[in-house]
């Protein structure tokens, strides 16, 4: 996991001057004219936390400084590139240049050089981050056959619309699955709790207060939870009720499971809130569904692709879900208005912030809309 701090660079976009951006951790709007060199930060940027030097070669800019929050080494990185050569010669890709993807090519030229602000006990290369270019329905990056040019060339919009539906679906798959996988731990963790008390391994003290709880709402806690470990206990309500208001470590087991189902439902919060800001923003009847298997389109009753989805459909629930699946990471998203309905525009920042309050967002925009509920400090203008 890592966030930007800040990044500077000289002759972006061919300016005499130096652009220098401090990043708020949660959020930053980059707005600007056309031309102003937006789409080129954004990819110094992601390439400086790719540690990727190769797809910036061509980009108008000189030099770039970009400093990095490791939350994971609890560390800051520094980054920096130089594109100008000793003999001051700039070597920059033509555009009728023929790229040839090779794996067992040797990387020659500027390259980033990466300094640390603590002993690091080991080089770090990519940091855990979200990027979303203006072509972002379809991750060519996650496809490996799009190095086929025979595959490129036989592109359609059926086969585009596969892959939207394939790639939205993985990622959903992915952080479900991890997830359901914080859940279990969660679960484990207290079910180990409530066995310790049951078998005298930990208790409390006779003066700590346990929290007040309904005898009916306690058995239901207590039933529930067991059903969802798949654990049989044939009890009823009279003999539990009985129990207890007279046996303390009964009260200790109920304390510990409305502890575990408090802390499970903060841990699927943001799922939660993602599909309800997904049903509420498309119209009409038309209803996804969220499990397992994926992401499921209803309308009326009836199933439909989920490549059946309009262009905006498609694009907000695309952004949303690369949002869902941040972390406390940067998520890089350039011109994310695309598509979007004016009314989704202005809820973009604040539905992204309500599914991950705790990633970076970093959005290069044209739109007054994106930034119309963005403080001021957190607008930057290049």
């Amino acid at each position: 996991m890592a966030h930007v701090m800040s990044v500077h660079v000289d002759g972006l976009a061919g300016r005499s001057d130096s652009v220098e951006l401090e990043f708020d951790r949660h959020t930053n709007i980059i707005w600007g004219l056309n031309g102003s060199g937006k789409t080129t930060l954004l990819k110094i940027i992601h390439a400086a936390l790719n540690n990727d030097s190769r797809s910036i070669r061509s980009l108008p800019f000189r030099s770039a400084v970009v400093r990095i929050h490791s939350i994971d080494l609890t560390a800051e990185i520094t980054r920096s590139i130089s594109m100008i050569p000793e003999n001051g010669e700039l070597d920059i890709l033509e555009p009728d240049d023929e790229v040839v993807f090779d794996p067992d090519f040797e990387e020659t030229g500027p390259r980033w050089a990466t300094e640390y602000s603590e002993e690091v006990a080991r080089g770090v290369g990519r940091l855990h981050h979200s990027y979303l270019s203006i072509n972002r329905l379809v991750d060519e990056s996650r496809d490996p056959r799009y190095r086929n040019p025979r595959f490129r060339e036989a592109i359609d919009d059926s086969t585009l619309d596969d892959l939207f539906a394939r790639q939205v679906t993985q990622r959903w798959q992915a952080y479900f699955t991890e997830s359901l996988s914080r859940v279990r731990d969660i679960q484990q963790q207290g079910l180990g709790q409530v066995l310790s008390v049951l078998f005298g391994g930990s208790r409390t003290t006779s003066q700590t207060t346990l929290p007040q709880t309904d005898v009916g709402e306690a058995f239901e806690m207590t039933r529930g939870f067991l059903r969802s470990q798949n654990i049989a206990v044939n009890f009823n309500r009279g003999s539990f009720s009985q129990r207890f208001t007279s046996e303390r470590n009964l009260q200790e087991v109920v304390g510990h499971i409305r502890t575990i189902m408090e802390n499970v439902d903060e841990a699927i919060r943001p799922q939660v809130d993602f599909a309800h800001l997904i049903r509420d923003l498309y119209s009409g009847s038309k209803q996804l569904a969220f499990d397992s298997r994926g992401i499921r389109v209803v309308v009326d009753g009836d199933a439909i692709p989920l490549s059946s989805l309009s262009s905006g459909e498609r694009q907000i629930l695309h952004i949303l879900l690369q949002a869902l699946s941040g972390g406390e990471s940067s998520v890089i998203i350039d011109e994310p208005e695309i598509s979007l309905h004016v009314d989704w525009q202005e809820r973009l920042v604040e539905s992204m912030r309500i599914v991950n309050p705790d990633c970076q967002l970093i959005l290069a925009t044209h739109s007054p809309e994106v930034m119309a509920n963005v403080a001021d400090t957190n607008i930057h203008q290049i």
